[in-house]
């Protein structure tokens, strides 16, 4: 689609039209759920919050600005719901967006592909649950911590009342076994969780 049928798109949805609203998600629907991966790693989350991002434009159709790239626009607005939602905040606000993010700057992947990615990754995250299963309880809960809830060291130890040097410790230990469960095959994989 020429940027002008788009900017022509976001004008018209701007005027109430729906049926602009749909072709402006579906036209953007694989770029939003790729984008949400570098945020999030819940397809379900990601969902969630496209959904939020695009009922929440609906809401505000009429006040919003008129935009020469609507794609970065809704792109902004998706990221913004999802620092939010890290944040644990619940106002909408407009943050710029990266260079990178720019029209024409991503990378256009096809249903299909984001829908092999979107299993590949769901695979993967099933295997790390198996592997997580091998690990202690304390292990698993010291890296859910640091990975998940991306606590310091120094708050983990804090938290869990022991040394610094042990969460250390822990951490290597556990991510040493995980290594060596998932074997060499699929060792890169799993660096994407660490």
């Amino acid at each position: 689609m020429l940027p002008a049928d788009e900017i022509q798109l976001w004008k018209d949805f701007c005027q109430g039209n729906e049926k602009s609203l749909y072709q402006l998600y579906q036209l953007y629907h694989g770029e939003l759920i790729r984008y949400g991966w570098s945020f999030c790693n819940d397809p379900e989350v990601i969902r969630d919050y496209i959904n939020r991002t695009i009922v929440d434009l609906w809401n505000k159709r009429f006040s919003l600005p008129d935009v020469q790239h609507p794609k970065a626009f809704i792109l902004t607005c998706f990221r913004n719901k999802l620092l939010q939602r890290k944040q644990g905040k619940s106002t909408l606000k407009i943050v710029p967006l990266d260079a990178t993010l720019l029209p024409g700057a991503l990378h256009e992947a096809s249903c299909e592909e984001t829908l092999i990615e979107l299993q590949d990754f769901q695979s993967l995250r099933v295997r790390m649950q198996q592997m997580m299963n091998l690990l202690s309880d304390r292990q698993r809960q010291i890296l859910t911590l640091r990975f998940m809830e991306e606590q310091s060291y120094e708050e983990i130890a804090q938290r869990l009342d022991i040394s610094v040097r042990t969460v250390y410790n822990s951490i290597h230990e556990s991510i040493k076994q995980l290594k060596q469960a998932a074997g060499t095959r699929q060792l890169k994989d799993t660096r994407k969780f660490f």
